[in-house]
């Protein structure tokens, strides 16, 4: 290459020496003659075969060129042929950038890319000395990068001689920038992402990719993704991408309002090596957790249905349920209520459809990982605010954070009584069995669960009811023929209200009455109903002693009560949980696992309540 060079460096002199002074000094009025040399040094034909023959038509012309050129060779005031020493000026300038710039790479071995040499020979031999030609050759040479890993400051050195080379593309339409992070193959294994912030600085000069473009690094290519999401999403080495993304921050490459413009933490979640980058994002934006969109969708939604078209490029992708765990997971410093954030569609939280999807059993075992109980998250708080018809289902998951507080201090019960009354209504369980700490509280709200009586009618009592006879020996609540007991034909006829009225006037708290045994036996579907117009028949006995729990625990009807109905369990007192059973001498834990119906779940769940009792 060197000796190529030195040819069309005298041809060059050769030129400037006498055809140059023979235009300038008017010595020879061949106009087309200049014109031709100049056409050749601008389109990049520089060669000694294309100035001799130029020369020797000019001869032809000999007898021709004295007379003065023509007025359309004038402009301004001077001749065009003039623009010969101009363009010569503009070929000798990028001559100099190849010899300062192109050819000690090859002498010093800075650069081993031996197409690229071969490349730059061919265009000197050729005489094709144009920018654009050496651009479009230093813009293959860069597309090829990651084969020859020069150092940064070679590369450096060479964008700023020849900064056009950052704007071509290659057959794919990707510019050398955006090419840096992909994996062709052949190449998918070597790393060029620490040219990444040259080339974006050198780019945004000269505005590559087009205005606001930032060198190229927010122009959509591979699958509509620009060069950020791809940095952010892609599997591979997770610290050398992140130290790319601290550098692109630092020099004002990458902002804070990114995260959110083009969901980066959505894309940095999806990788199985892009962890890092997730919680950089996270901690650098929190908000980004509740204002990050996806199809309209908010961030957790867009992890649990199908993922964008554009989300395939990830190599070794995590699955939907893995990206929502360890997005869910990471957001509890910044957010309790992620999970139950709502869409803008169906209205349907995080949550919701996270069920739908994944089904609802995945999906609690999912949740029980990321809200560990021992980190005291208040999980219960937030389903009473966001999610309260789903109350029960997480009480049975999670039955010790019903002990917890919120940051306010506030207990569950104090939540329920504020924002659950409804909760409280249909679970009276949780209001009937109060601890020391919630005692007061109850005193003061219990009258807005209690059930109110009904309107006085100028009507018969309950036929059933006037003696109280079938009640107080069960027979009220025995099935007939029609597999209906006197209790639902009440129900049915008068309604609730009328019904449990003649009720109360028959049986009272001072009676002690064990009716709440009677419904587990007779009438468990009524059992809440009972509880919640009932509630101090809660802490009656039957004639052996036997409390409402140990009945509960010891019966068929009562424990598919216990399993449908977590609060039954989950408020129990240390006492209740030492207590034995007057009958069996059985205490709760063993109770509830003993026989062919034993629930082992519960067994275990009463131990962890109160693990003394061992």
């Amino acid at each position: 290459m060197q000796e190529s060079f030195a040819k069309l460096k005298s041809l060059l002199k050769r030129i400037e020496d006498t055809i140059v002074p023979a235009q300038e000094e008017e010595l020879w009025f061949d106009d087309d003659f200049f014109i031709a040399i100049r056409e050749i040094i601008v389109n990049g034909d520089i060669t000694e075969e294309n100035v001799s023959r130029i020369v020797a038509e000019a001869f032809f012309r000999l007898k021709f060129s004295c007379n003065i050129p023509t007025s359309k060779y004038y402009r301004k005031g001077e001749r065009v042929p003039w623009f010969i020493r101009n363009a010569l000026i503009e070929t000798k300038t990028i001559l100099s950038k190849i010899e300062h710039h192109i050819l000690p790479l090859q002498e010093k071995q800075l650069w081993k890319d031996e197409l690229f040499f071969q490349e730059m020979r061919e265009i000197i031999s050729n005489g094709s000395i144009t920018n654009n030609i050496v651009s479009k050759a230093v813009a293959n040479a860069l597309f090829r990068i990651r084969l020859h890993q020069p150092s940064v400051s070679v590369v450096k050195d060479l964008i700023q001689a020849f900064p056009d080379a950052l704007a071509f593309r290659n057959a794919e339409k990707y510019l050398p920038i955006q090419y840096l992070v992909t994996y062709p193959e052949g190449i998918e294994n070597a790393d060029g992402t620490h040219y990444i912030l040259p080339l974006a600085l050198e780019g945004m000069k000269h505005n590559i990719g087009g205005e606001n473009m930032r060198g190229g690094l927010l122009n959509v290519f591979w699958k509509q993704l620009n060069l950020l999401q791809i940095l952010s999403a892609s599997t591979n080495d997770d610290k050398l991408r992140l130290n790319v993304i601290k550098n692109l921050r630092s020099h004002g490459l990458l902002k804070k309002e990114d995260i959110v413009r083009y969901s980066l933490l959505y894309y940095s979640c999806l990788g199985k090596s892009s962890f890092l980058r997730f919680q950089y994002f996270l901690a650098w934006d929190p908000q980004a957790l509740a204002k990050t969109r996806l199809r309209t969708l908010p961030l957790l939604h867009s992890f649990i249905l199908p993922p964008l078209r554009s989300i395939r490029m990830v190599s070794s992708p995590l699955e939907a349920d893995k990206c929502f765990k360890r997005c869910l997971q990471h957001s509890l410093e910044y957010f309790n209520a992620l999970l139950f954030q709502k869409d803008h569609d169906g209205g349907k939280t995080a949550f919701e459809l996270a069920i739908e999807k994944f089904g609802e059993t995945p999906t609690m075992i999912l949740l029980r990982e990321v809200f560990t109980e021992e980190a005291g998250h208040s999980l219960l708080h937030e389903v009473i605010l966001h999610q309260r018809n789903r109350f029960n289902l997480f009480l049975s998951w999670f039955p010790r954070m019903y002990r917890l507080r919120d940051e306010n201090g506030n207990m569950v019960l104090e939540v329920l009584f504020i924002s659950g009354i409804d909760i409280l209504k249909k679970n009276p369980a949780l209001w009937v069995n109060p601890n020391e700490a919630e005692k007061a509280l109850v005193a003061n709200h219990s009258s807005a669960v209690i059930p109110s009586a009904a309107v006085a009618r100028r009507s018969k009592r309950l036929r059933t009811l006037n003696r109280g006879r079938s009640l107080r020996n069960g027979i009220y609540f025995c099935k007939d023929n029609g597999n209906q007991s006197e209790f639902e034909s009440d129900l049915a006829s008068h309604g609730e209200a009328r019904t449990f009225d003649h009720v109360r006037k028959v049986i009272n708290e001072r009676d002690e009455f064990p009716l709440l045994h009677q419904i587990i036996e007779h009438e468990p579907n009524y059992f809440n109903l009972f509880l919640s117009w009932f509630p101090w028949a809660y802490h009656t006995r039957d004639d052996q002693g036997r409390s409402v729990m140990q009945i509960l625990l010891s019966t068929t009807s009562g424990r598919d009560l216990l399993k449908k109905n977590p609060a039954l369990w989950t408020t129990l007192k240390w006492t209740q949980l030492e207590e034995k059973d007057p009958l069996t001498s059985l205490i709760p834990f063993v109770a509830i696992a003993s026989g062919n119906d034993g629930i082992l779940n519960l067994s275990y769940q009463f131990l962890r309540q109160h693990p003394p009792v061992l």
